[in-house]
Order: C-alpha cells, then sequence, then structure tokens
C-alpha cells in the first residue's frame, strides 16, 4: 500500500468529519475522495506485489503478464482471507498452501513481536497464526509444514529455525550463537537446511547444516565453502540439496551433495577452471605448489605435478622466477644438486629477490666441494 496514499487519506476523512457541522455536501465529497484514495493505494499495491520476485514454489508456464496476473490474484486472496496487508508470499510447490511473516518491530518503546501466518488457498481459509519475536524466510513445503527464521537483533549473534507442521504445532528448534544466513526444506518435506554466518562459535561458524525435517535432528554440517572452491548458495532442488554457483560466463551451475555433505569433483574442477580464467593458470597454481613444498613432509610428486601444467617459457619475469624457484626445491627434495642449482641459477637473474640467495650459495658451496 501507498502509505502517503493513506495519510492523504486520513486528512480528507478528518475534514470530513469537520465539515460536517458547516455543510453536509462538502463532508460527503470528502469522504468521498478519501474512500477513492483507499481504494486506489490497495490496487496499487497490488500490482506492486505483482512486480515482486516470483515466490519459488509457483509454478506458472505462461507469458510474464499472466504470471503477474497469477502472483497478484493468490496475493489479494491470502489478504482477504488473513485481513493482513500481504508482500511476497511464498507458495507451495503444489500451490496448495501460502506463508507470510511479518517482522517484529518498536511502537515507541514497546516490542510488538512478529507475526507467522499459514493459508489453505484451495479452502480459501486461514489454518494458524503464530506470534514470533522476528519470523523471516517463512517457506512451507507440500504437506502444509512451515520452516521459519526467528532472528535476533542486530546487536546480537545468534537466530534460531522453527518447524511447524499443517495444524500449527510445533514440531522442533534449532538455535544458533551465529546468525542464520539461508535455510529452506525439501519438496517432500523429508529435510531441510541451515547456512549461519561468522561467528566466534566454531561449531556454528560459516556451517551448512542438514537437518531431518520431522525432528531437527542433524544429518551432516559442513563449513559452507571448501577452501578451493568457488562460493556457492545452498538450496533445494526438489528433494535434492544443490550447491548454486552464480557466473557471468557460465550462467547458473547446480552440484549435488552426497549423503555425507560432500560436493562431486565435478564442483572442484568446474571451480578450477573459473578461478584460472579469473586470475590466470600461474596465479592459481604456484601458491598450491608453495603450499605442498612448505609442508612438514614436502608432497614433492603432487609440486611436480601441479608445475608440469605451466609452460614455465611463456611466463612473465616475476612467475617465472617464481617457477623456478619451485622446480629448483623439487629437484632438491629429489636429490638432483645440479638441476636446483641451474633452476634457482635462472630464477636469481629474473628476480634476485625471489627468496633463495642463501639457498643458492650453500649449494654451489656443496657442489664445488
Amino acid at each position: 500500500m501507498h502509505i502517503a496514499a493513506y495519510v492523504l487519506a486520513g486528512l480528507l476523512f478528518l475534514a470530513a468529519i469537520g465539515s460536517l457541522g458547516e455543510s453536509v455536501g462538502v463532508g460527503i465529497f470528502y469522504a468521498l475522495l478519501g474512500a477513492g484514495l483507499v481504494w486506489w493505494g490497495k490496487k496499487r499495491s497490488s500490482r506492486n506485489r505483482a512486480e515482486s520476485k516470483l515466490s519459488p514454489g509457483i509454478k506458472v508456464t505462461v507469458s510474464r503478464g499472466r504470471q503477474d496476473n497469477k502472483l497478484e490474484e493468490i496475493t489479494d486472496l491470502i489478504q482477504d482471507i488473513t485481513d493482513e496487508f500481504v508482500f511476497d508470499p511464498y507458495i507451495s510447490p503444489n500451490g496448495r498452501f501460502a506463508v507470510i511473516d511479518r517482522d517484529g518491530h518498536f511502537e515507541e518503546d514497546r516490542w510488538i513481536k512478529g507475526k507467522l501466518i499459514l493459508v489453505d488457498i484451495s479452502a480459501k481459509k486461514k489454518l494458524w497464526s503464530k506470534t514470533i519475536d522476528r519470523p523471516h524466510n517463512s517457506k512451507v513445503a507440500n504437506n502444509g509444514s512451515v520452516l521459519v527464521e526467528d532472528w535476533q537483533s542486530h546487536h546480537t549473534l545468534g537466530g534460531s529455525v522453527i518447524m511447524f507442521d499443517e495444524s500449527g504445532a510445533k514440531l522442533w528448534k534449532r538455535e544458533f550463537k551465529a546468525n542464520v544466513g539461508s535455510s529452506g526444506i525439501s519438496q517432500n518435506c523429508a529435510q531441510a537446511f541451515v547456512t549461519t554466518l561468522r561467528t566466534e562459535y566454531e561449531p556454528h561458524n560459516t556451517k551448512l547444516f542438514l537437518v531431518d525435517a520431522s525432528n531437527g535432528a542433524e544429518l551432516w554440517s559442513r563449513d559452507i565453502y571448501e577452501k578451493e572452491g568457488a562460493p556457492y548458495e545452498s538450496e533445494f532442488s526438489g528433494d535434492q540439496l544443490v550447491a548454486v554457483v552464480k557466473t557471468v560466463e557460465e550462467g547458473v551451475q547446480r552440484f549435488p551433495f552426497d549423503g555425507a555433505g560432500n560436493l562431486p569433483e565435478e564442483y572442484f574442477d568446474f571451480s578450477f577452471e573459473l578461478e584460472v580464467r579469473q586470475r590466470g593458470l600461474a596465479a592459481v597454481l604456484l601458491p598450491k605448489v608453495k603450499a605442498m613444498l612448505g609442508k612438514e613432509s614436502p608432497e614433492i610428486d603432487q609440486a611436480n605435478e601441479l608445475l608440469s601444467r605451466l609452460n614455465v617459457d611463456e611466463l612473465s619475469p616475476e612467475p617465472k622466477a617464481q617457477a623456478l624457484r619451485y622446480i629448483g626445491e623439487v629437484e632438491q627434495l629429489r636429490g638432483n644438486l645440479e638441476g636446483a642449482a641451474e633452476a634457482w641459477r635462472q630464477a636469481l637473474g629474473l628476480n634476485p629477490n625471489v627468496g633463495i640467495k642463501g639457498r643458492y650459495r650453500s649449494l654451489q658451496k656443496r657442489l664445488e666441494s
């Protein structure tokens, strides 16, 4: 609803009341004008709601204009059923249920809790309403089960996720010592997921949790991002939890989690190729080689395999010097001292500050003796 229209309508109603003592006709005129503004505001807000993003559960296969009309029709129906202002409702995939939430807020110094409402669209009736401090991102499955995030104030790191069944009975609640980042429920309501944001409490620090939707029991949890993986968002594709990677070049790519929360090799291959396109092969491989050779038990063969992917002669001086340094380290670890010395000599010729002057001198003396 447009607030300005309602404010003006309120002023017109006040003017109408004030004019009744002097002229009934003028009072009626102001009242009709105010009512017209209320009607216009309601229609305008319905149109704006239709322009908002289509809820993930809605399946409409007609044109964009018909989609807007369908969403506007559903939104107006829910608004009539609940007698609440409705914005961006979440519709179950089968189109039967809708859930809406309203955040809590202060009225002067008094806290007013938020509201969560489930509607049966096919039966055109409100099933239940709950008061929750700060309900957000509510979702409903095909069986009418509702998942909702209950946020805390911005002064506190923490939040919870609650599941209700179709009757409004609370099935479970999980609390986190971190802000909730996202959540979702599978189409068949067998599983739910929750992601958390950064916090000092390590068990809840940037985690992805998969839980049993019937009782909230944890099935598995994992760090949201792999150290060598592309950033992703988690969502259900039907009943399968997937990692969604969005790129300009490739568009949207989805990679399924397995039963233990692991991502497939295709995800890591895609992540590697994406990073190479963005940063270049040398910039991606050389830090990995450095980490492998710097371990207490150096991973010589793995480092050499990565170095073999580089065409060293085509590199610019700085990365070429780094590559030659690591090639020398691999040869030294393998016992090929002459090969190590030659690689380091070339590296120092390109960049005297590549970090091996002392080691090169020691190696030369060893070879001379």
